[in-house]
């Protein structure tokens, strides 16, 4: 990528001919040569023709040289002229549109055609000038060349400023760089289109299009225009407008003129961002701070605080944080009227305060729905390390699918509301199966699961029953292969689950052929792996996390178990998401590298505030997000808590089978 930024010198453009003036002709005028087709240069002499001297009187002149040929011109019909080049009919210039061969190049340009001024017309002597000409100094820029022969065009350059002095300058808009004429520093102009991870810091005055497959990590990121598809870790600064359509976080500062998030996405910002405008019509997370004006629109929700001068909401709209409206002070008094005091002042010139704060009325904030139905309910509400940070915060318990299961066992809840994926709400079913369980979307799945399918599993034991497989299946999966299996394990236990095992029996290990890989490592043990995988932690790469690894090279990886063998060779440490809380917190650096789901991310920054926490990148984007975990909302969740809908119902000999290798699992890590 650094290629995008090497200066690319631009030469100026050449300047335009100048048409060849037409020569002198008799009635009827001969067909002439189109002045497109001459091409003097710069330096060139001018062009032969007839001239008027300097004392010759203007009465005189009409009648030879080029009044002649003017006298000749009004007294005839004006046919067309065409240009042998390009065939193209060029209409004669008329008596009133005439201008002098002596003429200077200034007095071409300002010579406003007479047939279109008003009132009568001039005489063709009124056009050339009385007295002594005065010769002008040839121009002394390629720019002032251009402008004497009429050839600038403001369409054709653009104004921009110095990052590093603030001069401004003017610029051919096809300039992909060019040098401060102040400075000498190196200005970008380019537009950049990124689809791949960026780590160096990005100044142009052109636009900026960051993909979905691309992303940002630098210190710094200032453009004109921004459109962001991607993940951004930099502080940003755009001129005009910034646009995002991201599904992620985006963290670092953020400073532009307008505000816009696109329908469809889903961002979360980690720092207070400043505009003068503002438009949110997406799932928005973060604080906000405009100038003017903010629009919640009709598919927008801002999970945050705001501040503005007005905030409107379109119907559909929400708002779910603090609102602070700036006022603006009263209207200025002239310098002969006394400005009111505030104890005499009129209603309308009365000083307001800059700012208040008011809670939000309309639309009522949905947490607090979800908390009244929670109680009514007598629900509780559990949220898988992956969820996002709304839910993790309106969660009761937060932890992975087991731990979390047991946790419901020890309240008195007659609902449990599992915000997580299909799978771990059959596991709190089986271990919980007199309470009701709701999920708040039924198609959240999972790659493991679905990449181990019960009848399929059943189907390959009974082809292989003289084998005798002693099945060990990880949690991540269908309630109908847990009951096929020996024994459950999770990514914390599984080493001791595998160690525990019959010696005498081959092992199946399902669904996971990564983490039974690590387990292998780890043991010695050697297992028949199903070819099953997370689609999220497969997508790091060695090469992504050796990149995030060069630019913090003090920060350890920690990596998931569910990663490939290639990424957890570059680990520190591999462990489960409950080992990573601690890992981190007993850690004496203050900086990780945390490589698995972005959800576990903020619960690292709650339970270890004190300490930072990158997000390792995948091949293609900066973070790594389960498109099936963030399909749960608080929308969802709200209206599951409202209706008891869609619950999670197993058939019992289902539930029965599956419990006991859940239990056998206790009993093997006591």
């Amino acid at each position: 990528m650094n290629d995008l930024w090497e200066t690319q010198e631009q030469a100026e453009p050449a300047p335009s001919a100048l048409p060849t003036p037409p020569p002198v002709v008799a009635d009827p005028p001969p067909v002439l040569a189109s002045p497109a087709t001459t091409h003097p240069s710069a330096d060139s002499p001018p062009p032969a023709g007839p001239s008027v001297p300097a004392d010759t009187d203007p009465s005189a002149a009409a009648q030879t040289g080029f009044g002649a040929f003017l006298q000749a011109v009004s007294k005839s019909p004006q046919p067309a002229v065409v240009s042998p080049a390009h065939q193209t009919a060029i209409p004669l210039v008329s008596t009133n549109q005439a201008t002098p061969i002596n003429a200077t190049p200034q007095l071409r340009k300002l010579s406003t055609p007479l047939a279109a001024r008003s009132g009568p017309a001039l005489p063709s002597s009124a056009l050339i000038k009385k007295g002594p000409s005065t010769p002008v100094a040839p121009p002394n820029s390629t720019l002032e060349k251009m402008r004497s022969q009429s050839s600038f065009r403001q369409q054709h350059f653009k104004s921009i400023e110095c990052f590093e002095c603030g001069h401004k300058l003017k610029v051919s808009r096809a300039s992909k760089s060019t040098p401060c004429t102040v400075c000498d520093a190196t200005i970008c102009c380019e537009n950049l289109d990124i689809n791949q991870i960026v780590t160096t810091a990005i100044r142009t005055r052109g636009d900026v299009t960051i993909r979905k497959v691309g992303s940002v990590i630098a210190p710094l990121l200032q453009c004109r225009d921004l459109i962001c598809a991607g993940l951004i870790e930099a502080e940003i600064r755009c001129d005009n407008d910034a646009k995002f359509r991201t599904e992620g976080t985006i963290s670092g500062s953020i400073t532009c003129r307008k505000l816009i998030i696109e329908k469809g996405a889903d961002v979360h910002f980690t720092n207070t961002v400043h505009a003068e405008e503002m438009y949110i019509n997406s799932r928005t997370t973060g604080n906000l701070h405009a100038a003017g004006k903010v629009i919640i629109g009709p598919y927008g929700s801002l999970n945050g605080d705001v501040t503005a001068q007005a905030v409107s909401m379109e119907p559909g709209g929400e708002l779910n944080g603090g609102m602070t409206i700036l006022r603006t002070k009263p209207r200025p008094t002239s310098a002969d009227e006394p400005a009111p005091t505030a104890d005499h002042a009129s209603p309308e010139n009365r000083p307001l305060p800059t700012s208040f704060s008011m809670p939000v009325i309309s639309p009522p904030s949905l947490q607090a729905d979800i908390l009244r139905l929670k109680k009514e309910r007598n629900a509780v509400i559990l949220a898988h390390n992956y969820q996002t940070r709304d839910i993790q915060e309106i969660a009761d318990f937060v932890g992975d699918s087991l731990g979390l299961s047991y946790k419901a066992q020890e309240t008195d809840a007659d609902v449990i509301a599992f915000c997580g994926v299909h799978f771990m709400a059959e596991t709190a079913k089986i271990v919980n199966p007199t309470k009701t369980v709701i999920l708040p979307d039924a198609n959240a799945g999972c790659s493991l699961e679905q990449s181990c399918p019960g009848p399929q599993l059943e189907a390959f034991l009974k082809a292989n029953a003289e084998k005798n497989y002693y099945v060990i299946a990880y949690i991540n999966c269908s309630a109908h292969v847990k009951a096929l299996s020996d024994c459950i394990c999770t990514s914390g236990n599984a080493i001791k689950i595998v160690q525990a095992a019959p010696q005498d029996r081959p092992i199946l290990f399902v669904p996971d052929q990564n983490l039974g890989s690590w387990v292998m490592e780890q043991t010695g043990r050697q297992m028949e792996l199903w070819k099953g995988s997370c689609y999220v932690h497969v997508e790091f790469t060695r090469d992504s996390i050796s990149a995030i690894h060069d630019q913090y090279p003090d920060a350890p990886v920690v990596a998931h178990p569910e990663c490939t063998y290639a990424v957890r060779m570059l680990a520190d440490e591999v462990c489960s998401t409950e080992k990573m809380v601690h890992y981190c917190r007993d850690h004496p650096a203050d900086t990780f590298i945390i490589v698995t789901e972005s959800g576990m991310l903020h619960r690292l920054e709650r339970e270890v505030p004190h300490k930072r926490f990158i997000p390792g990148p995948t091949g293609h984007c900066a973070c790594a997000d389960c498109r099936y975990m963030k399909m749960n909302t608080l929308q969802k969740l709200h209206d599951a808590l409202l209706h008891l809908s869609p619950q999670v119902h197993l058939p019992e000999d289902i539930r029965a089978r599956a419990e006991k290798p859940i239990l056998r699992m206790l009993e093997l890590s006591q």
